[in-house]
Protein backbone atom coordinates (compact mmCIF):
# COMPACT_ATOMS: atom_id res chain seq x y z
CA UNK A 1 0.00 0.00 0.00
CA UNK A 2 1.13 3.27 -0.82
CA UNK A 3 0.67 5.10 2.48
CA UNK A 4 2.21 2.44 4.47
CA UNK A 5 5.51 2.81 1.87
CA UNK A 6 5.11 6.49 2.49
CA UNK A 7 4.98 6.34 6.17
CA UNK A 8 7.70 3.74 6.54
CA UNK A 9 10.19 5.97 4.04
CA UNK A 10 9.29 9.04 6.36
CA UNK A 11 9.83 7.31 9.39
CA UNK A 12 13.39 5.74 8.37
CA UNK A 13 15.28 9.17 9.92
CA UNK A 14 14.82 12.52 10.26
CA UNK A 15 16.28 14.23 7.58
CA UNK A 16 13.65 12.48 5.20
CA UNK A 17 10.70 13.23 7.91
CA UNK A 18 11.71 16.69 7.74
CA UNK A 19 12.53 17.20 3.77
CA UNK A 20 8.70 15.88 2.90
CA UNK A 21 7.23 17.99 5.89
CA UNK A 22 8.77 21.05 4.39
CA UNK A 23 7.98 20.10 1.06
CA UNK A 24 4.34 19.46 1.37
CA UNK A 25 4.15 22.92 3.61
CA UNK A 26 5.31 24.47 0.41
CA UNK A 27 3.15 22.40 -2.41
CA UNK A 28 -0.65 24.66 -2.75
CA UNK A 29 -2.99 22.84 -1.34
CA UNK A 30 -1.19 19.94 0.31
CA UNK A 31 0.37 22.27 3.08
CA UNK A 32 -2.34 19.99 5.16
CA UNK A 33 0.07 16.62 4.51
CA UNK A 34 2.82 18.69 6.89
CA UNK A 35 0.84 18.47 9.46
CA UNK A 36 -0.12 15.01 8.96
CA UNK A 37 3.76 13.88 8.53
CA UNK A 38 4.27 15.90 11.91
CA UNK A 39 1.16 14.29 14.04
CA UNK A 40 2.85 10.92 12.74
CA UNK A 41 6.31 11.43 13.76
CA UNK A 42 4.93 12.53 17.09
CA UNK A 43 2.82 9.31 17.42
CA UNK A 44 5.53 6.71 16.29
CA UNK A 45 8.83 8.52 17.60
CA UNK A 46 7.92 10.93 20.90
CA UNK A 47 7.25 14.24 21.59
CA UNK A 48 10.84 15.55 21.12
CA UNK A 49 11.15 14.40 17.50
CA UNK A 50 7.89 15.67 16.26
CA UNK A 51 8.43 19.16 17.93
CA UNK A 52 12.03 18.82 15.85
CA UNK A 53 10.23 17.98 12.59
CA UNK A 54 7.63 20.57 13.32
CA UNK A 55 9.94 23.83 13.91
CA UNK A 56 11.56 22.89 10.14
CA UNK A 57 7.69 22.73 8.70
CA UNK A 58 7.25 25.94 10.02
CA UNK A 59 10.03 27.66 8.13
CA UNK A 60 7.86 27.79 4.77
CA UNK A 61 4.83 29.87 6.57
CA UNK A 62 7.41 32.09 8.50
CA UNK A 63 8.69 32.89 4.77
CA UNK A 64 5.52 33.50 3.52
CA UNK A 65 4.77 35.93 6.53
CA UNK A 66 7.94 38.06 6.52
CA UNK A 67 8.70 38.60 2.74
CA UNK A 68 5.49 38.38 1.08
CA UNK A 69 3.13 39.77 4.11
CA UNK A 70 0.34 37.00 3.87
CA UNK A 71 -0.36 36.84 7.91
CA UNK A 72 -3.58 35.06 7.66
CA UNK A 73 -1.94 32.09 5.67
CA UNK A 74 0.98 32.14 7.66
CA UNK A 75 -0.77 32.08 11.05
CA UNK A 76 -2.94 29.53 9.73
CA UNK A 77 -0.31 27.12 8.74
CA UNK A 78 1.43 27.75 11.80
CA UNK A 79 -1.56 27.41 14.47
CA UNK A 80 -2.43 24.52 12.40
CA UNK A 81 0.90 22.21 12.27
CA UNK A 82 1.12 23.13 16.49
CA UNK A 83 -2.07 22.13 17.14
CA UNK A 84 -1.74 19.09 15.36
CA UNK A 85 1.71 18.34 17.19
CA UNK A 86 0.12 19.35 20.46
CA UNK A 87 -2.84 16.58 19.82
CA UNK A 88 -0.76 13.85 18.93
CA UNK A 89 1.68 14.74 22.07
CA UNK A 90 -1.81 14.21 23.78
CA UNK A 91 -3.03 11.37 22.94
CA UNK A 92 0.34 9.68 23.66
CA UNK A 93 -0.89 10.22 26.97
CA UNK A 94 -4.10 10.16 26.95
CA UNK A 95 -6.07 8.62 23.83
CA UNK A 96 -9.34 9.65 24.31
CA UNK A 97 -10.85 10.96 21.11
CA UNK A 98 -13.88 13.19 22.78
CA UNK A 99 -11.38 14.53 25.42
CA UNK A 100 -9.05 15.73 22.40
CA UNK A 101 -11.98 17.33 20.45
CA UNK A 102 -12.88 19.29 23.71
CA UNK A 103 -9.37 20.44 24.08
CA UNK A 104 -9.16 21.66 20.49
CA UNK A 105 -12.13 23.63 20.74
CA UNK A 106 -10.77 24.99 24.12
CA UNK A 107 -7.79 25.94 22.18
CA UNK A 108 -9.68 27.76 19.78
CA UNK A 109 -11.64 29.30 22.11
CA UNK A 110 -8.44 30.90 23.85
CA UNK A 111 -7.48 31.73 20.30
CA UNK A 112 -10.14 33.78 19.07
CA UNK A 113 -10.39 35.76 23.02
CA UNK A 114 -6.48 36.31 22.08
CA UNK A 115 -7.43 37.65 18.46
CA UNK A 116 -9.74 40.10 19.80
CA UNK A 117 -7.22 41.54 22.37
CA UNK A 118 -4.73 41.88 19.69
CA UNK A 119 -6.86 43.70 17.60
CA UNK A 120 -9.81 45.45 19.17
CA UNK A 121 -11.42 46.47 15.99
CA UNK A 122 -11.69 42.95 14.66
CA UNK A 123 -15.13 43.25 12.94
CA UNK A 124 -13.90 46.53 11.02
CA UNK A 125 -10.83 44.72 9.90
CA UNK A 126 -13.01 41.81 8.89
CA UNK A 127 -15.53 44.02 6.99
CA UNK A 128 -12.69 45.30 4.91
CA UNK A 129 -10.97 42.44 4.03
CA UNK A 130 -14.09 40.69 3.22
CA UNK A 131 -15.38 44.01 0.89
CA UNK A 132 -11.81 44.00 -0.62
CA UNK A 133 -12.20 40.32 -1.91
CA UNK A 134 -15.65 40.84 -2.88
CA UNK A 135 -14.33 43.64 -5.39
CA UNK A 136 -12.87 41.76 -8.06
CA UNK A 137 -16.29 39.87 -8.24
CA UNK A 138 -18.39 42.86 -8.38
CA UNK A 139 -16.94 44.42 -11.26
CA UNK A 140 -16.61 40.99 -13.28
CA UNK A 141 -20.68 40.30 -12.67
CA UNK A 142 -21.36 44.60 -13.26
CA UNK A 143 -23.29 44.72 -9.96
CA UNK A 144 -25.57 47.07 -9.29
CA UNK A 145 -25.40 49.40 -6.29
CA UNK A 146 -28.41 47.49 -4.71
CA UNK A 147 -26.58 44.28 -5.38
CA UNK A 148 -23.35 46.05 -3.81
CA UNK A 149 -25.24 47.04 -1.11
CA UNK A 150 -26.40 43.58 -0.20
CA UNK A 151 -22.76 42.05 -0.44
CA UNK A 152 -21.75 44.74 1.82
CA UNK A 153 -24.68 43.86 4.47
CA UNK A 154 -23.50 40.39 4.21
CA UNK A 155 -20.09 40.85 5.13
CA UNK A 156 -20.94 43.32 7.64
CA UNK A 157 -22.85 39.86 9.02
CA UNK A 158 -20.57 37.33 8.13
CA UNK A 159 -17.27 39.24 10.06
CA UNK A 160 -18.64 38.60 12.94
CA UNK A 161 -18.20 35.09 12.81
CA UNK A 162 -15.42 35.52 10.73
CA UNK A 163 -12.72 34.75 13.74
CA UNK A 164 -14.77 32.30 15.07
CA UNK A 165 -15.01 30.11 11.57
CA UNK A 166 -11.78 30.35 11.04
CA UNK A 167 -10.84 28.96 14.50
CA UNK A 168 -13.13 26.00 14.05
CA UNK A 169 -12.09 25.48 10.46
CA UNK A 170 -8.14 24.97 11.84
CA UNK A 171 -9.41 23.29 15.16
CA UNK A 172 -11.89 20.53 12.38
CA UNK A 173 -8.83 20.29 10.27
CA UNK A 174 -6.28 19.65 12.23
CA UNK A 175 -8.41 16.75 13.93
CA UNK A 176 -8.60 15.31 10.80
CA UNK A 177 -5.14 15.52 9.90
CA UNK A 178 -4.70 13.43 13.41
CA UNK A 179 -7.32 11.15 12.19
CA UNK A 180 -5.53 10.63 8.96
CA UNK A 181 -1.68 9.95 11.07
CA UNK A 182 -3.99 8.00 13.12
CA UNK A 183 -4.79 5.76 10.59
CA UNK A 184 -1.45 5.62 9.00
CA UNK A 185 -0.32 4.72 12.19
CA UNK A 186 -2.71 1.96 12.43
CA UNK A 187 -0.94 0.32 9.38
CA UNK A 188 2.54 -0.19 10.25
CA UNK A 189 3.53 -2.86 12.95
CA UNK A 190 2.57 -1.84 17.13
CA UNK A 191 0.68 1.23 16.56
CA UNK A 192 0.23 2.75 19.17
CA UNK A 193 -2.06 3.03 21.93
CA UNK A 194 -3.74 0.16 20.18
CA UNK A 195 -5.39 -1.54 23.27
CA UNK A 196 -6.18 1.68 25.35
CA UNK A 197 -7.73 4.24 22.60
CA UNK A 198 -11.29 5.61 23.27
CA UNK A 199 -13.06 6.59 19.97
CA UNK A 200 -16.71 7.54 21.94
CA UNK A 201 -17.41 10.91 20.89
CA UNK A 202 -20.76 11.25 22.76
CA UNK A 203 -20.02 15.10 24.65
CA UNK A 204 -20.26 15.35 28.51
CA UNK A 205 -23.36 17.37 29.91
CA UNK A 206 -21.38 19.86 31.14
CA UNK A 207 -19.73 21.04 27.69
CA UNK A 208 -23.55 20.47 26.34
CA UNK A 209 -24.52 22.49 29.26
CA UNK A 210 -22.46 25.63 28.43
CA UNK A 211 -22.84 25.07 24.71
CA UNK A 212 -26.67 26.07 25.47
CA UNK A 213 -25.72 28.86 27.00
CA UNK A 214 -23.82 30.66 24.74
CA UNK A 215 -26.26 29.70 21.61
CA UNK A 216 -29.14 31.29 24.28
CA UNK A 217 -26.84 34.50 24.58
CA UNK A 218 -26.29 34.66 20.99
CA UNK A 219 -29.98 34.45 20.28
CA UNK A 220 -30.23 37.27 22.95
CA UNK A 221 -27.86 39.32 20.31
CA UNK A 222 -25.42 39.23 22.47
CA UNK A 223 -22.61 39.95 19.55
CA UNK A 224 -19.45 39.14 21.45
CA UNK A 225 -20.66 35.38 21.56
CA UNK A 226 -21.26 35.54 17.73
CA UNK A 227 -17.87 33.95 17.07
CA UNK A 228 -18.34 31.49 19.73
CA UNK A 229 -20.81 29.74 18.10
CA UNK A 230 -19.11 27.74 15.42
CA UNK A 231 -16.71 26.85 18.36
CA UNK A 232 -19.39 25.28 20.43
CA UNK A 233 -20.97 23.43 17.38
CA UNK A 234 -17.60 21.87 16.28
CA UNK A 235 -17.36 18.92 18.79
CA UNK A 236 -21.08 17.93 18.59
CA UNK A 237 -21.05 18.22 14.59
CA UNK A 238 -17.92 15.93 14.57
CA UNK A 239 -19.89 14.04 17.20
CA UNK A 240 -22.81 13.36 14.96
CA UNK A 241 -20.60 12.76 12.38
CA UNK A 242 -19.13 9.89 13.92
CA UNK A 243 -22.29 8.67 15.10
CA UNK A 244 -23.26 8.38 11.25
CA UNK A 245 -20.63 6.40 10.41
CA UNK A 246 -21.14 4.28 12.59
CA UNK A 247 -24.89 3.69 11.22
CA UNK A 248 -24.03 4.02 7.84
CA UNK A 249 -20.65 1.01 8.38
CA UNK A 250 -23.62 -1.28 9.48
CA UNK A 251 -25.28 -1.50 6.41
CA UNK A 252 -22.45 0.09 3.70
CA UNK A 253 -19.22 -0.81 2.55
CA UNK A 254 -16.84 1.57 3.66
CA UNK A 255 -15.88 2.80 0.12
CA UNK A 256 -19.55 3.52 -0.10
CA UNK A 257 -19.84 5.37 3.29
CA UNK A 258 -16.76 7.77 1.94
CA UNK A 259 -18.76 8.61 -1.23
CA UNK A 260 -21.82 9.06 0.69
CA UNK A 261 -19.93 11.34 3.03
CA UNK A 262 -17.99 13.47 0.04
CA UNK A 263 -21.65 14.05 -1.02
CA UNK A 264 -22.38 15.34 2.39
CA UNK A 265 -19.98 17.80 2.55
CA UNK A 266 -20.60 19.51 -0.84
CA UNK A 267 -24.31 19.64 -0.10
CA UNK A 268 -23.61 21.57 3.22
CA UNK A 269 -21.54 23.97 1.35
CA UNK A 270 -24.66 25.00 -0.43
CA UNK A 271 -27.36 24.09 2.78
CA UNK A 272 -25.40 24.71 5.95
CA UNK A 273 -28.51 24.05 7.57
CA UNK A 274 -27.87 20.23 7.94
CA UNK A 275 -24.41 20.60 9.51
CA UNK A 276 -25.97 22.53 12.33
CA UNK A 277 -28.79 19.85 12.06
CA UNK A 278 -26.30 17.40 12.49
CA UNK A 279 -25.04 19.04 15.24
CA UNK A 280 -28.30 19.40 17.62
CA UNK A 281 -28.71 15.76 17.25
CA UNK A 282 -25.44 15.19 18.75
CA UNK A 283 -26.20 17.98 21.27
CA UNK A 284 -29.47 16.71 22.70
CA UNK A 285 -28.13 13.17 22.23
CA UNK A 286 -25.44 14.23 24.86
CA UNK A 287 -28.21 15.87 27.21
CA UNK A 288 -31.14 13.39 27.06
CA UNK A 289 -28.97 10.32 26.49
CA UNK A 290 -31.06 9.64 22.86
CA UNK A 291 -29.36 6.21 22.86
CA UNK A 292 -31.29 4.90 26.11
CA UNK A 293 -34.51 5.98 24.33
CA UNK A 294 -33.88 3.42 21.23
CA UNK A 295 -32.81 0.99 23.70
CA UNK A 296 -35.95 0.64 25.13
CA UNK A 297 -38.11 0.33 22.12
Amino acid sequence: MIARRFAQYLLKSRLHAVMLAVIFAIVPFFSWVSAVIVALVTLRKGIREGFLVLMWSLLPAVVTMVVAHQWLFGVHAIFGSALAWLLASVFLRRPNWRDLIILATFIAVIAVLLFHWLMPDAHAWWVSLLKGNAKPIEGTLKMTAQEESRVAEAADRLAYFAVGLNAAYLALSTLVELWFARIVDKLLPKPVQADTEKTELRMPFWFAALAVLVVLGATFKLRWLYDYLPLVGLPFFVAGLSGLVRFLLKRFSPLTVLFIFIVLFIVIMFIPVIAASIAVYALLDSLIDLRRFKAGK
